[in-house]
């Protein structure tokens, strides 16, 4: 299945606002979901047998203070250190130095490491296991050495 056949589901779930349109062959199965409780810009995605899990995060009190590490591309953001560990690269509170890895992006099959570019204290993690990112996408909040 190409890009535009995918495209073309995707508005076809649109325009005959549909909440699920699942497709069935004998080589491919697709399933398209649209959660009808947020806004239209974010409203769909691509449902996957992979589990989110969902950690609490520590908002930031004064975000400005805080760099944020942005996804490079897009694709499935992963922070678990392989598929059967429950071992995460960083949690809240962990110190991270520049070149630590906080985790990697998953597109087209190739496993990308995403490095850390400054030094400090992780203060949220905005983008947990499993889920889909943009480039630009803010990933991780870090409060840099010397705040």
């Amino acid at each position: 299945m190409d890009i535009n056949t995918v495209k073309e589901l995707i508005k076809l779930l649109n325009d005959e606002n549909l909440s699920v349109l699942k497709i069935e062959s004998d080589d491919i199965k697709v399933h398209l979901e649209r959660d009808t409780n947020v806004s239209k810009e974010s409203s769909q995605k691509v449902v996957t047998n992979t589990p989110v899990e969902r950690k609490e995060t520590n908002t930031p009190a004064d975000p400005s203070k805080y760099v944020e590490i942005t996804a490079p591309q897009i694709g499935t953001f992963y922070t678990k250190k392989d598929e059967h560990s429950s071992e995460n690269f960083i949690e809240v509170g962990d110190r991270i130095e520049v070149g630590d890895q906080i985790g990697y992006i998953e597109a087209m099959k190739m496993f990308n490491d995403l490095k850390s570019d400054v030094s400090g204290i992780v203060r949220e993690i905005v983008v947990h296991n499993g889920e889909d990112v943009e480039y630009g996408d803010v990933l991780v909040r870090v409060e840099p050495e010397g705040n």
